[in-house]
């Protein structure tokens, strides 16, 4: 009964262990096809003849033809499981593609057997829309959003982008002084908002409206508003911020 339940599922027939041969292949990306195998495959050195972790060990072309691809690293996912990475990108969804291998070796050091190659369809190449130009710009007076990083709990960093860099891009020219960065004019970042400033009510009017100003000129805003809202003595700013990534708006409190 040795052998029994090597297979994926757990439902191969009673008797010896399974020979090692291809089962399925599938392109991940454009430049990379993951290649499923019967059994264990050896998976040592990147030099040994056979070893399936070896790039010549492999071959990908397209069916029927002497268009051949270039493997150029091969990754482990699982003991029957690779990944192979090509130089050339492949073909679209409507191109067959096959993966060969004639010399590769199981765990146990035997030949693979038929079948040793399998056919796969291509994937067709996606399009990415940039938020900047690719040309060069000016970071002085670009109308580019960009964005930043941030510490994380692992010591690492994670990204700060859309919404939340809006927000926190807000809530700096709220605080900020006019002529902090020196390499900007005072007239076009901070409108120095102080904790437990005193404001008088008659000037609360003009406050909103150098407060909206001040948030629509940074890159990515839409429109805004502002409202001042008074509770127990203190004064609460309110902003509502539409922006270019269509989302609800962003809510960003003050006080």
């Amino acid at each position: 009964m040795s052998g029994y339940g090597l297979s994926e599922w757990g439902l191969s027939s009673y008797g010896g262990a399974l020979s090692l041969y291809t089962q399925s292949a599938v392109a991940v990306t454009t430049h990379s096809v993951m290649v499923t195998l019967s059994t264990g495959a050896q998976a040592e050195s990147v030099l040994a003849t056979g070893d399936a972790l070896n790039p010549r060990t492999w071959e990908v072309y397209k069916t029927g033809t002497t268009t051949y691809f270039t493997v150029v690293g091969v990754q482990k996912l699982n003991p029957r499981r690779y990944r192979l990475f090509l130089l050339q990108p492949l073909g679209s969804w409507r191109v067959s593609h096959t993966v060969n291998s004639s010399t590769l070796l199981s765990a146990g050091g035997f030949l693979i057997s038929p079948p040793r190659s399998i056919t796969f369809w291509g994937v067709e190449t996606g399009e990415r829309t940039l938020m900047e130009p690719a040309g060069p710009f000016d970071l002085a007076t670009t109308d580019n959003l960009a964005g930043g990083l941030r510490t994380n709990e692992g010591g690492g960093y994670d990204r700060v982008y859309a919404n939340d860099l809006i927000r926190k891009m807000v809530l700096r020219r709220f605080t900020t002084m006019p002529g902090a960065y020196f390499h900007i004019p005072e007239t076009d970042f901070g409108a120095d908002l102080k904790v437990k400033e005193p404001v008088r009510f008659s000037s609360a009017p003009a406050m909103k409206r150098r407060l909206e100003d001040e948030i629509r000129k940074e890159p990515g805003v839409v429109d805004c508003r502002v409202s001042l809202v008074t509770s127990t003595g203190a004064v609460s700013i309110k902003a509502r911020v539409q922006t270019i990534y269509g989302t609800d708006e962003v809510a960003i409190s003050a006080r």
